[in-house]
């Protein structure tokens, strides 16, 4: 890409440009004073505004709550809902062991709750029918931004039935013990890993904002159309390097190094 370069010799003629302030001249060193000025209120303006947009979205999201609570009893009405828009998901069912499937076809529900200050943060629950797996009816993941921007993430754990836990080390053939190379979905709810923050805004913002184009497979759709687009794109340009190679071998010519 052609900016990269440009942006280096950009920043290179950056730092051979920086202004000493000691060296200026009385004038345009008011004038570099009045700019700082200027460039704090603007910053201020900034301030204002991020903080007008933090109300609005509060506001819109006590709006769409009822919403979200009606959307959630018509979906108890599709069977197997949010195990087909979960395992449908491109970027979340790679994390799924084949028994966090079967766990979670007794997912009836999935739901984030909002805090009421949108920049402190968020929750996630998913509610489960009686089953095999667990004695829990909740899980839950919390997300909470302090006043730095730091989230801390706390979470419900999982009371697994004997045996029944995905993640647990597995027994040999010879009785010894020996961790899983992969860990189950459900860590999730049992602890806290520095990809979490990650899952749970992809949970929030992706699967919890529209589950039913996950439900039906349409994103899936679009997600394998854009890959073929750019498998095309790939293809036509090695077509068009091995076409210049042959015209090069043609003419003679030979290729630079």
């Amino acid at each position: 890409f052609f900016f990269v370069p440009f942006f280096r010799a950009t920043f290179a003629m950056s730092k051979k440009a920086k202004t000493d302030p000691t060296e200026l001249d009385p004038k345009v060193e008011a004038a570099v004073d009045e700019l700082k000025k200027m460039q704090d209120k603007i910053e201020k303006v900034e301030e204002q505004f991020d903080q007008k947009v933090l109300e609005l979205q509060a506001e819109f999201d006590k709006k769409k709550r009822p919403i979200f609570v009606e959307r959630n009893t018509v979906i108890a009405k599709i069977p197997n809902f949010w195990y087909t828009a979960i395992v449908h998901h491109k970027a979340i069912e790679p994390l799924l062991l084949l028994e966090d499937e079967d766990i979670f076809a007794y997912c009836t529900s999935v739901f984030v709750d909002e805090k009421e200050n949108v920049k402190k943060g968020f929750k996630i629950k998913m509610t489960f029918s009686s089953n095999a797996f667990f004695d829990d009816t909740e899980l839950w993941k919390d997300v909470e931004y302090g006043e730095d921007g730091e989230a801390k993430l706390t979470h419900s754990g999982v009371t697994w039935k004997p045996g029944k836990n995905p993640g647990a080390a597995e027994t040999t053939a010879e009785g010894k013990k020996r961790d899983r190379v992969e860990p189950s979905f459900l860590r999730f709810f049992e602890e806290e890993s520095p990809d979490d923050l990650e899952l749970a805004e992809l949970i929030k913002e992706d699967l919890w904002s529209n589950p039913l184009q996950y439900y039906t497979g349409e994103a899936g759709d679009e997600f394998d159309d854009m890959e073929e687009f750019e498998e095309i794109d790939v293809d036509e340009e090695e077509e068009d390097l091995e076409d210049d190679e042959e015209e090069e071998e043609a003419e003679g010519g030979e290729k630079p190094k």
